[in-house]
């Protein structure tokens, strides 16, 4: 499996970020973490030291976010944890239901597996963590941290531009899929990842984001962008 981060280069400044948190509640993290991003301009991709592989693959300036998705899906032979770059890690990872959601997909039980519980699962399946997203489900195609097939996940992306056609019409899409998609269970705790849910909200910061990093002593350009208001 790898991990990987969709952006685009106007949301450069939550790089830092991103990678920083990503490292100090992961850091043993057997996955490699990809940057998938529009293009890349200068030196714009941080340098942070630290013991995982991790690269950037640009895919052209004027990408949508589904180009970006359904580019790296199309690429790949191991099965994608996606996630977004406003997703600030703020919790250690749970490594061992990471590992289980991956086996459910490399077994072909599921295309897809949905890490963050938002939303969680609807419909109990047996399983102590994990339970089924039925057909008809609102937003049954989320873009919360979620472990796909990576033929499923460009079969998803493909038709659609930005994460809310990817969510709304890729959810309504899906329905005609045979594909089985999983969900944690939002009751329970605690949750494989935990994250702001987001860092970034029409395009300003949020308050808890600079708290986070304040935190933890990293040193973010709040330039680029402004806050939300308190």
């Amino acid at each position: 499996m790898r991990v990987v981060m969709v952006s685009c280069w106007k949301y450069r400044d939550a790089w830092k970020p991103f990678i920083e948190l990503f490292n100090r509640f992961w850091p043993d993290c057997p996955y490699g973490l990809t940057v998938a991003t529009d293009e890349l301009s200068g030196d714009d991709f941080p340098e942070i030291d630290n013991n995982q592989p991790r690269i950037c693959r640009t895919v052209g300036p004027g990408s949508s976010w589904c180009e970006i998705v359904a580019t790296v899906a199309k690429e790949s032979d191991e099965p994608i944890l996606l996630m977004q770059e406003d997703f600030f890690l703020n919790a250690p990872v749970q490594q061992g239901v990471v590992e289980k959601a991956l086996q459910m997909v490399e077994s072909q039980k599921a295309s897809m597996v949905r890490l963050y519980p938002c939303p969680g699962a609807a419909q109990d399946s047996g399983d102590p963590h994990f339970g089924i997203i039925p057909p008809g489900t609102r937003y049954r195609i989320s873009c919360q941290a979620s472990i796909w097939e990576p033929i499923y996940l460009r079969r998803i992306a493909q038709p659609f531009g930005s994460p809310a056609e990817f969510e709304i019409d890729g959810t309504a899409w899906a329905d005609h899929l045979p594909d089985e998609v999983f969900a944690f269970k939002r009751d329970v705790q605690p949750w494989p990842l935990n994250y702001l849910c987001s860092a970034i909200g029409r395009g300003l910061w949020s308050q808890d984001a600079k708290r986070l990093c304040d935190e933890h002593n990293i040193e973010v350009d709040w330039s680029l962008r402004g806050f939300q208001p308190a």
